[in-house]
């Protein structure tokens, strides 16, 4: 696949990235220095010239960042102790995109919260978080979805059917339609979902054309979500290695189709956005555990 490529000055590994007014921000995520407590914001035009600020709220990975309207709701997540014992996060805040003030809100309520993935329904001003992960005896992976209600600063448990348990899936909303899938439940997980709130119920959608893929990053343009790279988890002793490639989920049709593969090969904990007419990815890691410190761009046909 031919691509342009933008070296920017940093890297990062398991951040989460919102595009407004023609910027991308960039929060959370680490590299080889730690957790990194800067979020980076830069015009789509001039994705070389980042600048970096300080956020205000203790460093995570495995995060949620959802844009609705000029703000950002984040929170959740995980960090590691020197003891290499977790600590989750059940914070929740707002993030002013326009004037980047900073509002504590309700905490997370679910007992999931690392891993999760994220919708926004901007008709009805709702943030829905689904599935996470939390170690614990007898049980580690969740199934339930969140609904945050946005005017209230209210969280509600609105659905927990059955057989859905998974972490580190991969989500977008495609025209309104909130569809989610892949990720691992100590199998990987090849298959895809559409929510309906309405209805709190799950419709089975097409499998994506793998083994199943944890890490990956998500874009949406039109009725079209892409689905770049991540890892197949085979475990330590057996095979498992970084997907290459960019899949195409037409979501009218329920299909999918191949992009092509990425330049840097197999590539995890990566981000990916769409804005004017090109499809961007970049950061992340590759197979040998290096830092990739670019963008990437292609113009989709």
């Amino acid at each position: 696949m031919e691509c342009d490529s933008i070296p920017v000055d940093f890297a990062l590994s398991s951040a989460r990235t919102v595009v407004y007014n023609d910027s991308v921000f960039i929060f959370f995520g680490r590299n080889s220095g730690g957790l990194s407590k800067k979020y980076y914001v830069a015009d789509i035009d001039n994705l070389s010239e980042f600048k970096e600020y300080d956020l205000p709220i203790n460093p995570r990975v495995s995060a949620i960042a959802a844009h609705l309207g000029n703000k950002v709701f984040m929170g959740l997540g995980t960090t590691s102790r020197q003891n290499s014992s977790l600590i989750y996060y059940y914070d929740w805040w707002s993030y002013n995109l326009d004037n980047h003030e900073l509002d504590s809100l309700a905490p997370f309520p679910g007992v999931d919260p690392n891993a999760a993935v994220s919708w926004v329904d901007e008709q009805n001003n709702i943030v829905y978080v689904a599935f996470g992960y939390i170690y614990s005896p007898g049980g580690c992976f969740h199934q339930n979805v969140y609904a945050y209600f946005v005017e209230e600063n209210r969280w509600e448990l609105i659905c927990d059917e059955g057989n859905k348990k998974r972490t580190l899936a991969a989500a977008g909303v495609v025209n309104g339609r909130f569809f989610a899938g892949c990720g691992f439940n100590t199998f990987n997980l090849k298959d895809w979902w559409e929510f309906i709130p309405d209805e709190k119920k799950w419709i089975k959608r097409a499998d994506t054309p793998s083994k199943g893929r944890i890490f990956s990053a998500t874009a949406v343009n039109d009725n079209l979500l892409y689905l770049v790279g991540g890892r197949y988890w085979g475990g330590t002793e057996t095979s498992m290695y970084l997907y290459k490639d960019i899949l195409v989920y037409d979501a009218d049709a329920d299909t999918w189709s191949s992009l092509g593969n990425m330049p840097t090969g197999g590539t995890e904990n990566l981000v990916s956005f769409f804005a004017k007419g090109k499809l961007f990815w970049g950061l992340g890691q590759t197979s040998d555990g290096k830092y990739v410190k670019s963008f990437y761009y292609i113009v989709p046909k």
